[in-house]
């Protein structure tokens, strides 16, 4: 079995890694980024601890469920990123397409000044 030390080194990332599943699943990504160092500095020493076969495998189910979750975080970042950007080229632009078919771009006309009426 692990010596104390390694066994507390892992009771340690298990709770972190619960924290962190928390965090994102509560859309903390602020808590997820705060635990990330902590994390970091758990693993590289348990890299450097003496571990016996078999003492990291509720560890490895954890961090592979995490992974799942901070890739959804990803995709649903970049997805609203992406919306974003289709929104602000909409408010600036608008897509048409002309007789011959082909796309055409018209840009919107800002106006920048403020009309006054007494």
């Amino acid at each position: 079995m692990s010596s104390a030390p390694t066994t507390d080194l892992i009771d340690e990332l298990t709770d972190l890694l619960e924290a962190e599943q928390r965090a994102l699943l509560d859309g903390d990504l602020t808590g997820v980024t705060a635990l990330a160092e902590r994390k970091a500095a758990l693993i590289a020493a348990l890299d450097k601890a003496p571990i016996q076969p078999g003492d990291l495998h509720g560890l490895r189910a954890a961090l592979d469920r995490n992974q799942t979750l901070l890739r959804g975080a990803s995709d649903g970042i970049k997805a609203v990123a992406e919306r974003l950007r289709a929104l602000k080229r909409t408010r600036d632009t608008l897509e048409t397409y002309g007789r011959d078919g082909k796309r055409e771009t018209i840009p919107a006309h800002k106006t920048k000044t403020v009309e006054k009426r007494a």
